[in-house]
């Protein structure tokens, strides 16, 4: 079975009305809740009031740097949610026992850089995440076809993954969808999807029309993800 969700963070509980209305008229069956470093435990009793379903997004510094402590603190708020998984960025050397954390890949000229993208070599051991955008802008940035890096993080059979859209390959701006001057071919994305894939949409977050927004590529994924 296939799973749709949507990223937001912890400090937006305004937006709960309308994710359960997403949820309701079948748009998404998730909420991918990223934690925030200021997130308290009254927002994570609204969110768990919300009734919604959850999977967990570790905090990491903004340069996607995600500490052990973060981990820790990602796996309290799963158990207090009854998160299904935990996703984290590359880049800490080795995770928690716990099954249910994904590694996500993050692009190649990061701090992270070689660090962070060798740790998705099958060598950490963990559950995958993949982010296709931040694939796409590594393959970009080492002039590699993203074919290539596609087929490479799919070879290690993820059941994650992360959906969101670019106008340049050296700004993660995540852009609407359906922007004209998009990079990412969303169908060739849909088209590379297991039959049990779990994919999280991430729309921009810091802008005015968030709601709107949040909405329209949730909606413009799903009508684009066929059979969902």
């Amino acid at each position: 079975m296939r799973y749709l969700g949507v990223a937001c963070g912890s400090n937006e509980t305004n937006l709960i009305p309308v994710l359960r209305k997403l949820v309701t008229d079948h748009d998404i069956n998730y909420v991918e809740l990223y934690l925030r470093s200021d997130c308290t435990l009254n927002q994570l009793i609204t969110w768990k009031d919300s009734e919604l379903e959850f999977t967990l997004h570790a905090h990491h510094d903004e340069h996607g740097n995600t500490s052990v402590y973060s981990l820790r603190e990602a796996n309290q708020a799963s158990i207090i949610l009854e998160g299904k998984r935990i996703i984290y960025d590359a880049g800490v050397d080795r995770a928690l026992e716990v099954n249910d954390f994904y590694e996500e890949n993050m692009p190649a000229f990061t701090s992270l850089g070689e660090r962070g993208n060798k740790a998705l070599s099958g060598e950490s051991g963990q559950n995958i995440c993949l982010d296709f955008a931040h694939a796409y802008m590594t393959a970009q940035v080492l002039g590699i076809n993203y074919h290539d890096v596609w087929n490479g993080f799919l070879d290690l059979k993820p059941k994650h993954f992360h959906v969101s859209q670019i106008s340049s390959v050296e700004v993660d701006d995540h852009c609407a969808l359906n922007c004209e001057v998009g990079l990412i071919p969303l169908g060739e994305v849909t088209d590379l999807l297991p039959d049990d894939a779990w994919v999280t949409v991430e729309p921009e977050h810091e802008i005015s029309d968030r709601i709107d927004r949040l909405k329209s590529d949730v909606i413009f994924f799903r009508n684009l993800w066929k059979g969902l």
